[in-house]
């Protein structure tokens, strides 16, 4: 039992400390040995897969999430499952930054090229000679429905427990 509690100490200590802000309190469960001590022979550590506002921020804490998920020596099935939920948001935010970046190109069809196709000099503002202001784009697709705001924020899972218990490591939503 005391090879085991260090065991489930190290593993969840390796999720916290991967997981920084993301990472919330452990909890282990415990076990009485024969001496009357309590051991951990199981342990808990929340992880916050829920997507950010802003891809990129997403991006970048999916990133954290996966390695936190990955963090322990021995990384559990369970583990590697959630470092593969993080990664399938992380694709989500990357399509979504595609796509905004491809609105955005066609928003401005031919924006900082001159009418041969040779880039415009700025004035002063950093914009092209020819720029009239903003102009107004309606979103389409998956993130237009979602209040108007950029974002994946229609992700059913906001949030991942890694549960390590004597058997391995369950998801829990």
């Amino acid at each position: 039992l005391q090879t085991r509690d260090g065991e489930v100490r190290r593993h969840e200590q390796a999720h916290k400390a991967a997981g920084g802000r993301y990472a919330g309190a452990i909890s282990y469960e415990y076990s009485r040995g024969p001496d009357g001590k309590r051991y951990a022979v199981g342990g808990e550590v929340g992880i916050d897969i829920s997507p950010e506002r802003d891809p990129a921020a997403t991006i970048a804490k999916m990133r954290q999430v996966k390695a936190a998920a990955l963090a322990p020596a021995d990384p559990s099935a369970q583990d590697r499952a959630v470092a593969a939920e993080a990664g399938q948001i992380e694709q989500r935010a990357r399509r979504e930054l595609r796509l905004a970046a491809t609105e955005s190109a066609s928003a401005f069809p031919g924006a900082g090229r001159g009418e041969n196709g040779s880039q415009k000099a700025p004035d002063n503002s950093g914009r092209p000679s020819d720029w009239n202001g903003p102009a107004q784009a309606e979103a389409t697709g998956p993130a237009a429905s979602r209040s108007g705001s950029p974002g994946i924020r229609d992700s059913a899972v906001s949030r991942i427990s890694i549960r390590r218990m004597s058997g391995g490591i369950n998801l829990l939503a």
